[in-house]
């Protein structure tokens, strides 16, 4: 049993007031981002949400190509038959003030624009110009005087994966750590980094929802009241169900300490193919990330000098005639290590280099 992690619940759970409360939640949720073996456990949950995520956003991007291919065939068609008038200029510029952020939806985008441009259409219908839009009005089989429009075939296929996209994020634990660290974001990390996480989840980014977090937690800290009894996010009763399912799955999950090293640090490297945390990276043996990892495998624990690679690389070339700056290539090649191990496990220091030596971080061998 962890004792520290007992110790920060129960402090969530004495919490007098709102803000006691979404304070001792926050500490509770750095010491586990700060804990390895409990973000391991996160990030294995994690790789479920990454599958569900993947899938619905190639629906949300594919859905949203075409309703800005429809769009512009829309426009050129309505300019080219004089019809570019006040009321269908303004939906237009609708669809425009979505893409801008400048219009209050808890809609994702794509909702928006797909709805912007239904308007658009329904507008030219009723202006009978039906001809202009025929392509996208589409009869329902057992009702030919009842339609639908029809301008994009993945919106519907979007909307049903968000449906299960959604309920999983209900039922999840991936979804209840998702409030946690977005509540910790938002508290700490100021409205640029609130952002960023936002944007990373495109599909329920709204600006209006967004500035609502934000201000419901400004009145928290500073101990005014909510101006609805019914917060969009700092809801208490909802985080007390959060936490309560958080602590008690960390707990059944908590591995011991010789597990975590094993799975977080043992690593192998053989013909291109670095296996790290259960991941397996692909790096081109001919590329110069390949070749330098192939080296410092030769020896994990050594911190090797730039000039003893380039000697191990090519032998007949003398230090001497060597230029000033033929270190780069070494240094850049553990940047791309470094980035490419990041994208699949989230470790962004398994190099260690300066402008002189490097080598493979000592918490990793």
């Amino acid at each position: 049993m962890n004792t520290i992690l007992d110790n920060y619940y129960n402090s969530v759970l004495s919490a007098k007031n709102d803000k006691s409360f979404f304070i001792a939640l926050d500490d509770y949720v750095k010491y586990v981002l700060g804990d390895e073996a409990l973000m391991l456990i996160v990030s294995r949950d994690l790789e479920e949400k990454k599958k569900s995520a993947k899938k619905l956003n190639k629906f949300r991007n594919k859905s949203i190509e075409e309703i800005y291919r429809v769009k512009k065939i829309l426009l050129e068609r309505v300019k080219k038959n004089d019809l570019y008038k006040e009321n269908i200029k303004e939906e237009f510029e609708e669809f425009d003030n979505h893409i801008g952020g400048k219009i209050a939806s808890s809609a994702p985008l794509v909702t928006n624009l797909n709805d912007s441009i239904g308007d658009i259409i329904d507008f030219m219908d009723r202006a009978g110009r039906r001809d202009l839009i025929e392509e996208f009005i589409l009869p329902i089989k057992s009702n030919p005087a009842v339609f639908k429009y029809n301008f994009s075939e993945n919106y519907e296929l979007f909307e049903q994966e968000r449906a299960v996209y959604l309920s999983k994020k209900d039922i999840s634990m991936w979804g209840v750590w998702d409030n946690l660290n977005y509540s910790h974001i938002i508290i700490n990390e100021g409205v640029e980094n609130t952002v960023k996480f936002k944007n990373r989840e495109k599909d329920f980014f709204s600006i209006w929802k967004l500035k609502t977090e934000l201000l419901e937690w400004e009145n928290i800290k500073d101990g005014k009241p909510l101006e609805s009894s019914n917060p969009i996010f700092f809801n208490r009763a909802d985080f007390d169900g959060y936490i309560s399912r958080f602590h008690n799955y960390l707990l059944s999950k908590s591995l011991n300490e010789t597990e975590v090293k094993t799975l977080s640090h043992k690593a192998t490297y053989k013909d291109g193919l670095l296996n790290l945390n259960d991941k397996k990276i692909i790096f081109n043996v001919k590329d110069n990330q390949g070749e330098l990892l192939t080296t410092l495998f030769k020896d994990v624990k050594r911190e090797w000098n730039y000039d003893e690679i380039q000697e191990e690389w090519d032998k007949s070339v003398d230090s001497l005639d060597l230029p000033d700056n033929y270190w780069r290539k070494f240094y850049n090649a553990g940047d791309g290590i470094n980035t490419k191990i990041a994208i699949k496990t989230q470790i962004e220091d398994y190099i260690i280099k300066d402008t002189k030596t490097i080598k493979i971080n000592p918490k990793y061998i």
